[in-house]
């Protein structure tokens, strides 16, 4: 769940100045997921951050 509002306050930061839409670079997700693996592989318990 943690994850997911992670990506989710990503993608927000993309929403126009109104709130309705969302314009971002294609390969933000992408990008996104890789930062992720990253962190996962640098810190096995990067990901116990994000518990409930």
């Amino acid at each position: 769940m943690k994850v997911g509002d992670n990506l989710i306050n990503l993608m927000q930061s993309f929403c126009g100045a109104d709130g309705t839409k969302l314009v971002a670079p294609m390969d933000i997700l992408n990008k996104w997921f890789k930062k992720f693996q990253e962190w996962s592989k640098r810190d096995p318990e990067y990901l116990k951050g994000f518990a409930l």
